[in-house]
């Protein structure tokens, strides 16, 4: 009997099937998750040797933006902090924006194909190795950036990484969100719906489950954010593609189609989306979640 490895429930149900895949629906804590969950030797070998995160680089200038963000966040709650370390740290944006700001980063990125290997703040282990190179280091800052959705132990790294922390240190903690706007209208489509990389789509109730019974820590903030393009699939997904494409369709003129499709994107995507994204985040409702932890 699949039971939830989060809250350990057993008011579950398969939610979708996607390939040969099943997602399970936890309906007490909202956590989405892959089972059965794949080989680990085979998922470690695909984000050691495979994983290509192409998107990194395509949109560096947000990633960028949105690590201003964080570290500004988390010298708010703990203003003496120096040193931080960023678990799959990819491309080192956030190491540079820390570096830039006066802390002392590491990060550790286990993918080849990912890994700066010009940047000599990061190194290319995992984190259970590094842990364990590294068992009495402590840290003022750590964060887990688009990292929990992929482990086959989530409760396991988030545990470890707290043991980490020093005191009065902050964990921050990044992902899609369960509930929001984007999962509710894309459903089976859903953007983040990629198995097996993504073994789970959390909720911000799935990180209140998770961290109940540990009585050193307590959740300082709960937001969420999302990208104008969020807003056009939203969109695009309630109203359906033939509203934006009745035009186009109706068309013959390949030239035409062309240009009402570069008019559309102007006007909607580049014009509108930006004015009213802001919605989508309302009551917890944007497309990632954003939780900062602290040690006490």
């Amino acid at each position: 009997m699949v039971r939830c490895e989060i809250c350990h429930a057993k008011n579950i149900y398969l939610k979708h099937k996607v390939d040969s895949f099943n997602y399970y629906l936890c309906s007490f804590c909202q956590t989405l998750f892959l089972c059965p969950k794949p080989n680990k030797q085979k998922n470690d070998n695909y984000y050691k040797n495979d994983l290509d995160y192409s998107n990194g680089k395509l949109n560096k200038g947000k990633i960028r933006l949105q690590a201003r963000k964080i570290i500004k966040k988390l010298k708010k709650y703990n203003k003496n902090g120096k040193s931080l370390l960023d678990i799959g740290a990819g491309y080192g944006y956030l190491i540079d924006q820390a570096k830039k700001t006066g802390l002392h980063p590491i990060g550790i990125e286990p993918a080849k194909k990912i890994l700066n290997v010009n940047n000599k703040r990061i190194s290319p282990l995992t984190f259970d190795l590094y842990r364990k190179n590294n068992i009495n280091k402590k840290f003022d800052y750590i964060t887990l950036i688009h990292v929990v959705e992929h482990l086959t132990n989530p409760k396991k790294t988030l545990n470890e990484a707290i043991s980490m922390l020093n005191h009065k240190g902050l964990l921050y903690i990044e992902t899609p969100n369960f509930d929001s706007h984007l999962y509710n209208q894309e459903k089976i489509n859903y953007t983040f719906l990629t198995p097996p990389v993504h073994q789970w789509v959390f909720s911000q109730n799935s990180f209140i489950k998770l961290l109940k019974n540990n009585k050193n820590v307590r959740i300082e903030e709960i937001t969420t954010y999302s990208y104008s393009e969020h807003l056009m699939k939203v969109i695009k997904s309630f109203f359906t593609k033939k509203i934006f494409q009745s035009q186009i369709k109706t068309s013959t003129d390949n030239g035409q189609k062309k240009l009402l499709k570069k008019a559309k994107y102007i006007f909607f995507d580049q014009t509108i989306a930006p004015l009213f994204v802001w919605t989508l985040n309302l009551f917890n409702k944007g497309t990632f979640l954003q939780i900062y932890i602290k040690k006490i």
